[in-house]
């Protein structure tokens, strides 16, 4: 057996689990809508929506001072902390040509000496 296909059976094992959670959510959910009587539903529905007003302002009022915060972190170029939180600055990344530095090594090969791999990174995602 490959790699590959030692990493494709992991693969799965992994998605079995991601499905088993999302299956147990599902019979929570549903045990939970059988519990909730529609008149407590209707209360809680009510309750919702008497708090949805503040939890809009509240979340704008964060969008506000997050937009000034990272203008203010832009500028100062550092990052900055609080008691809680902190916006942190990173610069950007600079890169090269590489297409052009390649066609320039066939003349000047000892460019390539200044050529650098990095680690691989690996994520997981759901297909789309």
């Amino acid at each position: 057996m490959t790699k590959e296909d030692e990493a494709k059976q992991l693969l799965e094992k992994y998605t079995d689990t991601v499905l088993k959670a999302l299956d147990l959510d599902t019979k929570k959910k549903n045990l939970r809508a059988r519990i909730i009587t529609p008149e407590i539903q209707e209360q809680l529905d009510a309750l919702d929506a008497e708090f949805a007003p503040y939890e809009k302002a509240i979340t704008d009022e964060q969008a506000f001072y997050a937009a000034g915060l990272k203008k203010a972190v832009l500028e100062a170029k550092t990052t900055i902390k609080g008691t809680t939180h902190m916006v942190v600055f990173t610069k950007g990344r600079e890169a090269w040509n590489t297409d052009m530095l390649e066609g320039m090594a066939a003349a000047l090969p000892q460019i390539m000496q200044a050529y650098k791999v990095g680690s691989p990174s690996i994520s997981i995602r759901v297909i789309k």
